[in-house]
């Protein structure tokens, strides 16, 4: 990108991967297509596939599922963050077409927090269609428990999206007809008097333990029960990753929390047992990201303000934040930076320079200007009130990657641009999906699926076109967000597991 005037050339670094282009759903028909009735989708959250891969022989459940299907490395999104990560398994869409481009971004009027904001799941349905849009079409029901930005899907019939930290919101976007069901599940989990679903579950759930991936476990068996089970069921276990933001990938408290999430996937799986639908049901386990120890930080929010590229050293409302030059959004190991005006956009190149700098080399591994973004997955910026597929209107001027051993924090008490955090390893993610620690895992077992034992890498992506084809749905040719076009996903379907 060359700028006018004189000014320097926007040079950035080319993008460190390619992923593949998006393609027409596959539609051959097989003897696995629609041999399953029901599907039930796990989510571990953070957990590698070389981890999982160490303590297998000692978590029962998941080693008897690998046995009776298959167990293989899974390559996540960029950035390798929750909330981006787990719709592109219910989409079947990288970023770049679902528009949850992480856990946090700005949209030209505010910070978008995706757990507080139901418009990031309207704003998805428009731009492509997932697996409980399918089902709906069809009339059947389906439930996700805690799963992540599903605030008032419309596809969703039981539906309690994950909240994070924010316990007033659990109980607004539960949909209505699970309402009775999580009373009975927190009731039954209360010490003492009747509680108020109100404000019991949000401080449940807010925690983000083994408590809360009890009561999601409890919530899902309580929806199994043989004729009206929901076809299609998420459910979101989160504990692994809280263990491993707070002692790293090698915390001593992982593989507790890895073995009682084990017991509550044999949980489930024996509902479906009991209610006589287990032959009909595919199971899949899977997690969004891996995790790397973290022992440095980088304050890029302090670095532009005493460099004179913004008024503010810390942001204290959305009128600051408007009235800013350059607006930085951390997602953990990945910044977007966001050049508000046009006067702003012509110091990008100044801007760049002073990153590649060799006094911050310690901490930042890239800089990627729009013309690398669909490589990695991502949205190109547009102005169009009505983006055409591939683009987004909240896309960054910029994306900045640390180095695999730092992160993107604000406030350092020393006011430095890059310091130690920690004496000790703290876990992050959010890095290249093409490093090893950060792949994910996937598990398939059940109706259509055949005994492969561990095969070679699948991508995320690849969830939602296997599991729509196993229980016999069909992409739509077209949808809004892809206006003329016929509609492509990102996703492939997974042959290679398929019965013959």
């Amino acid at each position: 990108m060359q700028l006018s005037r004189g000014a320097l050339s926007l040079v950035t670094d080319p993008a460190p991967y390619r992923i593949r282009a998006p393609a027409i759903p596959f539609a051959k028909h097989t003897e696995a297509r629609g041999k399953a009735k029901y599907a039930l989708i796990i989510s571990i959250d953070g957990i590698n596939y070389d981890v999982l891969e160490k303590h297998l022989g000692k978590l029962k459940h998941l080693k008897d599922l690998v046995d009776r299907g298959f167990f293989r490395p899974a390559y996540t999104v960029f950035p390798s963050v929750t909330w981006a990560a787990h719709v592109s398994v219910v989409t079947g869409q990288y970023p770049r077409h679902h528009g949850v481009l992480g856990n946090r971004w700005w949209d030209h009027r505010r910070f978008v927090l995706p757990y507080m904001y139901s418009v990031v799941e309207t704003q998805r349905r428009i731009r492509t269609p997932a697996l409980y849009d399918l089902t709906a079409k069809r009339g059947w029901t389906s439930a996700a428990i805690n799963w992540p930005a599903t605030q008032r899907a419309k596809g969703i019939t039981f539906n309690l999206p994950e909240t994070m930290y924010s316990p007033k919101y659990a109980y607004r976007y539960m949909s209505k007809p699970l309402r009775t069901v999580v009373a009975s599940v927190a009731q039954r989990n209360a010490e003492g008097p009747r509680v108020d679903i109100t404000t019991s579950v949000g401080r449940i759930l807010q925690h983000e333990n083994l408590r809360a991936d009890r009561f999601s476990r409890d919530i899902a068996r309580k929806l199994v029960d043989g004729r009206n089970t929901p076809r299609l069921m998420l459910v979101h276990f989160v504990t692994t990753d809280t263990v491993q933001h707070a002692g790293g990938r090698t915390s001593r408290y992982l593989f507790g929390a890895l073995k009682r999430i084990d017991s509550y996937v044999g949980s489930l799986i024996n509902a479906y047992g009991e209610a006589g639908i287990a032959e009909r049901t595919a199971f899949f386990v899977v997690s969004d990201h891996g995790f790397l120890n973290v022992s440095h930080a980088v304050d890029l929010r302090q670095l532009l303000y005493d460099k004179g590229f913004n008024r503010y050293r810390t942001l204290r409302s959305t009128r600051q934040a408007r009235r800013e030059h350059f607006l930085t959004v951390f997602n953990s190991q990945v910044a977007y930076i966001y050049a508000r005006r046009a006067r702003d956009r012509k110091r990008l190149p100044e801007l760049v320079k002073l990153l590649h700098h060799d006094k911050y080399k310690r901490c930042i591994a890239g800089v990627y200007a729009p013309s690398e973004y669909r490589k990695l997955g991502l949205p190109v910026p547009t102005h169009a009130r009505k983006p055409r597929a591939g683009t987004h209107r909240s896309a960054p001027s910029l994306v900045v990657l640390s180095k695999a051993d730092c992160d993107f924090r604000n406030g350092n008490p020393r006011r430095r641009y890059v310091y130690r955090r920690h004496r000790y390893a703290v876990g992050s993610h959010g890095y290249l999906p093409s490093m090893h620690k950060m792949r994910a895992f996937m598990i398939g077992a059940g109706a259509g699926l055949r005994q492969r034992r561990k095969i070679k890498a699948a991508r995320l992506v690849d969830i939602a076109p296997t599991v729509a084809y196993l229980m016999g749905m069909s992409w739509p040719k077209r949808w809004a967000g892809w206006g003329k076009q016929r509609l492509r996903l990102d996703g492939r379907v997974m042959t290679d597991v398929l019965d013959d």
